[in-house]
């Protein structure tokens, strides 16, 4: 008969334990990060110290986990960025009222391309929660960190075109009007460029308000380097501005000569009035004079935009200018300056949205007042007011990613009579929708007032039931989506002529809407986020 020892059944035991150990602590995976289950807030990432980002993304039939998780740092990173164009957006909005300083100017390329801001040394954490099929993707970095990286950049690019300034002036010296104008020309890009470092530098920190001041005298030094590289160009070109096809003429020669004379497919959207986003009879007229001034000057193609596509990235804008077939896209705005109006026009690599070319220039009032289209929509007082009110207390619903678009896209949008406007949502996690459409004769009718997003139907485009087909009165109009991840509360209407109008005025809604999302129902907190899209209406030409 066999023996066993004591110690044997011991190590056996011992040897057990330990794989069983093993084997519980494989199968449980990582401990799920704070950050995961608090929609991006984390006790060691905090908002004084860090600026964050943060996505999820539901898998879905078609997606896998390597997709899911590349999908939430777009998101992440489209999160983090989109925070800092609302705070500057807001922040530039309120200092310009209370103190009547042009900030807006200084960052309308900026704002107005609705790109993502390419902010540098951003890091990143992951997690897969297998319970909940969920990627999830925290992307943060030190607020002084970048504070530093941009002010050094800022610094860099100052000097840089001094540099080329100078250059310019010692060819303009020296009789070579041609390469003085080529050191000119670079020095624009650069200045869009500075812009941008700025508007990074001022939305990352923690104290806008002080950023701004800090950075008046900064804005007063750039716009003089601005206001020396446009009228040293002015000087050689030489091109007197007296009717509008003098000026489109001017941007189309200037904006071909930055670009080296290669060939280039492009699009060129409306300008809008300053930084409203805003159309006008006058945008659309002068964008059909542009194009016909660039294929003249520069012998460039012009194609036009695409229309009824189903975008599949997270920047929907993007995927509608690559559908129209362009490389670059041409946008711009103009603004009121005493007698004069100054225009900004920027060209962008639509892969890259690098600026490749840029100009500003300035022309007589009576050069835009002679075309007899006006410069503002007909409601731009009420709009303008309602923009106003629209930035206030504005907050991007972390982790929860809302897409919206039209059958025309989503930026600088231009509905004529009897055209049909369809609107299309897509959302990262299962969602409630509430769309919002302000009139331009001022009233304020919901679409839909709590529409359930499913699991079955996220990450996919949904159609909004209802259809508008464009009419009178016409304007500035502002489609406004919400989503929710808990269903909302009835909104309190009236009816008109058949239609549902909000009973509350704007600021009342808004107030109310905005407010509900720091409530808690079910031990759960409410994540909001909203989407606007400004739409120009108009009549036929």
């Amino acid at each position: 008969m066999r023996q066993y020892h004591l110690s044997s059944f011991k190590n056996y035991y011992s040897i057990s334990l330990i794989l069983l150990i093993i084997t519980i602590i494989a199968n449980a995976g990582p401990k799920e990060p704070d950050w995961a289950t608090n929609w991006g807030k984390s006790y060691r990432y905090t908002d004084l110290m860090y600026l964050t980002g943060f996505g999820q993304v539901l898998l879905s039939a078609d997606m896998d986990q390597v997709t899911a998780m590349q999908k939430a740092d777009e998101i992440a990173r489209g999160n983090l960025s989109e925070k800092l164009l609302v705070r500057i957006e807001s922040s530039v909005s309120s200092m310009t009222e209370e103190t009547s300083t042009d900030f807006s100017t200084y960052f309308s390329s900026v704002i107005q391309s609705k790109s993502s801001l390419e902010v540098q040394g951003l890091n990143s954490e992951e997690y897969y929660c297998k319970k909940k099929k969920t990627a999830y993707v925290l992307i943060y970095v030190r607020r002084d960190a970048v504070e530093k990286h941009y002010s050094d950049k800022a610094t860099r690019l100052r000097n840089n075109i001094r540099t080329h300034i100078s250059k310019g002036l010692k060819c303009e010296e020296a009789g070579d009007r041609t390469r003085a104008l080529e050191e000119y020309f670079v020095c624009q890009p650069l200045l869009r460029e500075l812009e941008e470092a700025q508007t990074i530098r001022t939305a990352s920190q923690s104290s806008i308000d002080k950023a701004f001041t800090k950075l008046g005298g900064k804005i007063s030094s750039d716009a003089m380097l601005n206001t020396q590289v446009e009228h040293s160009i002015n000087k050689i070109v030489q091109k007197p501005i007296t009717n509008i096809d003098d000026l489109t003429w001017y941007l189309a020669y200037i904006i071909k000569e930055q670009t080296g004379n290669k060939e280039v497919i492009l699009l060129v959207k409306p300008f809008t009035f300053e930084d409203t986003r805003m159309n006008s009879e006058f945008s659309r007229y002068f964008q059909i004079l542009l194009e016909n001034q660039i294929v003249e000057v520069a012998k460039w193609q012009v194609v036009q935009p695409a229309d009824n596509i189903t975008p599949t990235g997270t920047n929907v804008e993007q995927d509608f200018l690559k559908a129209s077939g362009a490389a670059y896209v041409l946008t711009g705005t103009y603004w009121e300056q005493s007698d004069q109006i100054k225009l900004i026009a920027n060209l962008r690599g639509i892969n890259d949205n690098k600026i490749i070319a840029s100009i500003q220039t300035k022309a007589d009032t009576t050069v835009f007042t002679e075309t007899k289209r006006s410069l503002k929509p007909s409601n731009f007082t009420n709009a303008f007011k309602d923009q106003t009110a629209f930035r206030y207390n504005m907050e991007v619903g972390s982790g929860l990613n809302l897409d919206v678009w039209t059958n025309k896209g989503e930026d600088n949008l231009i509905f004529t009579e009897g055209e049909i406007m369809k609107i299309y949502v897509r959302v990262n996690i299962p969602s409630y929708i509430r769309v919002i459409y302000h009139l331009a004769d001022g009233m304020r009718t919901p679409l839909c007032t709590s529409h359930y997003i499913d699991e079955s139907n996220v990450n996919m485009p949904v159609l909004i039931p209802s259809e508008f087909e464009c009419a009178p009165p016409f304007g500035a109009e502002v489609l406004q989506v919400f989503a929710r991840t808990h269903e909302f509360e009835p909104v309190d209407t009236v009816s008109y002529q058949g239609y549902p109008i909000l009973r509350e005025d704007l600021s009342e809604f808004l107030a109310n809407i905005r407010g509900m999302k720091k409530r808690r129902k079910e031990d759960m907190e409410i994540i909001q986020t909203e989407h606007r899209i400004v739409i120009s209406t108009m009549t036929q030409q």
